[in-house]
């Protein structure tokens, strides 16, 4: 969950891999131009249309980070975990030495105050599956938001439910 694929990745790397196999291949800037070429015929962008604070979009954020120890002066490297609501300028960041599931609903339930009648809701009406608890969590920050609510309740949460099953 925490590790992407192809980090670090920059297009320098990519054409020193390419020379290693192609030895008599293309210089550094024919390279990048054939890339760039190659690269404006994809398209890489996802459109959402979406309402203000309709959506909240949660996910670790790249690299991990050095948070250093107090007291002890060790450097761990910690997870940072986002969460943005769409349109809304609201974002909410958090970092966290471990970055398993548990952590990650945790963290969502920091993002905003959940009681806990609805933590407990979240994980019955998900069935204990992560991405069905992360969906219901997110969709109830969602109406937690739209309705000016500060704290996610059980209310919230069986409105949210509704709102995805009826989707």
């Amino acid at each position: 969950m925490c590790h992407k694929t192809h980090k670090n990745v920059t297009l320098c790397l990519l054409w020193q891999e390419y020379r290693r196999e192609e030895p008599d291949g293309y210089g550094y800037s024919w390279y990048c131009e054939r890339y760039r070429a190659w690269q404006g015929h994809i398209d890489l962008v996802m459109r959402q249309e979406h309402r203000y604070g309709e959506r909240l979009f949660v996910d670790w954020a790249g690299d991990t980070m050095g948070v250093v120890t107090p007291g002890t002066g060790e450097v761990r490297p910690a997870y940072v975990f986002l969460a943005v609501l769409g349109a809304s300028n609201y974002l909410y960041a958090e970092a966290s030495f471990e970055c398993g599931t548990h952590v990650f609903l945790a963290a969502h339930s920091r993002t905003f105050s959940f009681s806990d009648d609805a933590v407990a809701l979240i994980h019955s009406a998900g069935a204990g599956i992560p991405r069905r608890m992360n969906n219901i969590a997110a969709q109830s920050l969602v109406v937690g938001y739209l309705d000016k609510r500060n704290i996610i309740d059980e209310r919230t949460v069986k409105q949210a439910v509704a709102e995805i099953e009826a989707a």
